[in-house]
This record gives structure tokens, C-alpha cells and sequence, in this order.
């Protein structure tokens, strides 16, 4: 049978001996098959290295090891060391000054007491003296002074004995009654004798003046017993620096060497040294027995040379400073009587 399509003819009698197409699900199953997932196989990953253990005892063997824990410990104690060190070094410093400090208030206290001591004595003096006036009718009042009179003591170290620089005292009136002041002195000796005091004889003093000196508390005081006005002055033996000790000493040894004897009562502090016009020369006019006494030196540092004594507000002849050439530039300035001119002139270099 032929049937026509569009013209063309197609021979449907024979279709059935044709090749058959094979069935969709059989594709697809055959497809499948086809395609299977192939099966897992281990992967290669190389030479991975296996994590080793921490072996101790290996650690322990090597060297390096030993060399560093070595230098670790040596850190640790230097460390140690040093922190020690700062705090016992702290502590020192505070105890230092601790001490400082104790034994600066230790200081004070026990100047304070001689303070204390030596004007509670006075005080007590006074008011004795005070009462034996007004028992026998006098007005007389005594007055309480300061650094007026110094006693003089002769201390190890000293050539010549060494006036104090402090003292605490009395005094009355330049018109006093003498005979009543006389007493008054006799009060004051007694009061004294029975505290303790003894006569103290270190020098000769020229104005009737008599000292006492109390051993155990080392106060010394000076007292006239026949002259008015009366005073009393006292003051302890400790209130002597090294620096006029010191200075005392060479004007002493200075005055030795010309007068080949030593002063018996040499007064001199360090503010009486002055600084001359003719730089560096210095000079000093101290007290020798109630008269000046003159010394200069060419520097600070040099020793003292003793020129000569003057009595006060008398004025050297110039003929005497052109003998001392020293003398004559450290008291370069001063006034002279020029005995040629008959009249007052300066002191000069060239004189």
C-alpha cells in the first residue's frame, strides 16, 4: 500500500521488516550501567613526616641545652642580687638617716641643756642677789646680760688659754653702792662654792675678777668681787669652736716667736680678721692683756706674724711701720703720727 505524503510516496508494507529503534528505558538503563561511579581508592598524600614525641632524655644530652638553663639561672641571681642590693641599700640610707637625724636631736638636746643649765644658774644667782638688796633697803635692780664677759678656759688642744663664746650673766649699775656690791659678790661666791664651784685659777686677771668652775657640769664663770659695777658672767667650756682654737693657736705661736713667750690671755675671734688695701694681705688686731695686740699674714693661707701691742686708741709712729715691711703693706691705710710733720698721716706702702 503506498501512501502519499506531501507528494512523496512512503512503502508502509515493508515497514515491519525494518530495523526496530531501541526502547527509551532501555537507553537509559543501558546508559546507567554505563556510567557507574567507579569505587573510592586511597589517596597519596606523599611523605607526610609522623609527629614525633618531646624526648626528655635526648634534651638532656645535647650541649645547648645545659649552656642555656646555665645562663637563665646566672639572670635569675644576678636579678636577685641587685633587688637585694637596692633594698639594703634603701635601708641603709634610711637608717642613715635615722641616725642622722637621732643624733642631730641628740646634739640639740644636749645643747640646749648647757643652754639651759647655764642660765638657770644665773637666774638663780640673780634671784639671790636680788633678795639680799631688797632685805637691806636697795633699790639697786641687777641687770641680765649677754656675751658682755667671757670666762677664760685652758682647754688640751689650746697653747694659751681661750675665752669662751657665749656666756649668760648680771651686772648692776655703774653707780652702784661698792660696799653693797661687795656683799652682793659674796652671795654670789657662796651660792656658787655650794653647787659644786671651785676657784679656777687659769690666769691672772688683772681687774680683780676671780672664776670658778663646776668639774662635773663644766660650766665656768667670772665674777668680780671688789669693783663696781659687779658682774657675774658664766657659760660652759664647750662653747670654744675649732676654728678659733685653731686661729688662737697660731696667733699664739706667732707672738712666741718674737716675744719668746706665750700671751697669758690671748682674745681673738675669726670675724676680727680683716682684708688689707694692699690685696692679699690680711690683718688682725687682737687682745693681749687688756692692750691690742697687731698681726698680719701675706695671704689667707700663710702664717700669722706678730708686729707689736698698742694701747687702746693710742696711734703708732710711723718710723715703727717702716721697720716691718709686712706690717707696713698689710696695714696699708691705717693712721700714723709722722713725727718729722708733727701730724697724723695714712700708712703707705712706700713710707
Amino acid at each position: 500500500m503506498d501512501n502519499n505524503l506531501d507528494g512523496q510516496n512512503v512503502d508502509l508494507t515493508n515497514s515491519q521488516n525494518q530495523p526496530t529503534s531501541p526502547d527509551l528505558r532501555t537507553l537509559v538503563s543501558s546508559n546507567f550501567n554505563n556510567n557507574q561511579a567507579p569505587a573510592e581508592q586511597p589517596v597519596n598524600l606523599g611523605n607526610v613526616p609522623e609527629k614525633k614525641k618531646f624526648d626528655i632524655k635526648n634534651l638532656l644530652k645535647k650541649p645547648i641545652f645545659w649552656i642555656v638553663t646555665v645562663l637563665v639561672i646566672a639572670g635569675i641571681v644576678t636579678l636577685v642580687v641587685i633587688l637585694n642590693s637596692n633594698k639594703g641599700s634603701s635601708n641603709d640610707d634610711s637608717d642613715n638617716q635615722s641616725n642622722s637625724s637621732e643624733e642631730a636631736s641628740s646634739k640639740k638636746k644636749k645643747t640646749t641643756s648647757k643652754d639651759t643649765s647655764v642660765r638657770d644658774l644665773v637666774s638663780n644667782i640673780s634671784t639671790i642677789a636680788q633678795k639680799y638688796l631688797t632685805k637691806n633697803d636697795s633699790d639697786e635692780q641687777l641687770e641680765q646680760i649677754y656675751d658682755a664677759f667671757f670666762p677664760v678656759y685652758k682647754i688640751s688642744s689650746a697653747r694659751v688659754p681661750i675665752a669662751l663664746e657665749k656666756s649668760y650673766g648680771l651686772r648692776s649699775a655703774t653707780d652702784s653702792d661698792e660696799a653693797l656690791m661687795y656683799n652682793v659678790a659674796l652671795q654670789a661666791r657662796k651660792q656658787l662654792l655650794s653647787d659644786g664651784f671651785e676657784e679656777y685659777k687659769v690666769v691672772e686677771l688683772d681687774d680683780g675678777s676671780v672664776q670658778f668652775y663646776n668639774p662635773e657640769t663644766e660650766i665656768l664663770c667670772v665674777s668680780t668681787e671688789t669693783k663696781v659695777p659687779y658682774y657675774l658672767s658664766c657659760g660652759h667650756t664647750s662653747w670654744i669652736s675649732a676654728d678659733t682654737v685653731m686661729l688662737i693657736n697660731g696667733l699664739a705661736e706667732a707672738y712666741y716667736s718674737v716675744m719668746e713667750e706665750y700671751p697669758t690671755d690671748l682674745t681673738a675671734t675669726e670675724d676680727m680678721i680683716k682684708n688689707s688695701v694692699f690685696d692679699p694681705y690680711q690683718y688682725l688686731i687682737a687682745k693681749i692683756s687688756g692692750v691690742d695686740a697687731l698681726f698680719y699674714r701675706p695671704t689667707p693661707t700663710s702664717k700669722w706674724e706678730f708686729f707689736t701691742t698698742i694701747k687702746d686708741d693710742e696711734i703708732l709712729k710711723c718710723e715703727v711701720y717702716e721697720e716691718d715691711f709686712g706690717a707696713r703693706k698689710a696695714y696699708q691705710g691705717m693712721e700714723c703720727y709722722d713725727k718729722k710733720k708733727k701730724e697724723n698721716r695714712k700708712v703707705t706702702n712706700g713710707n
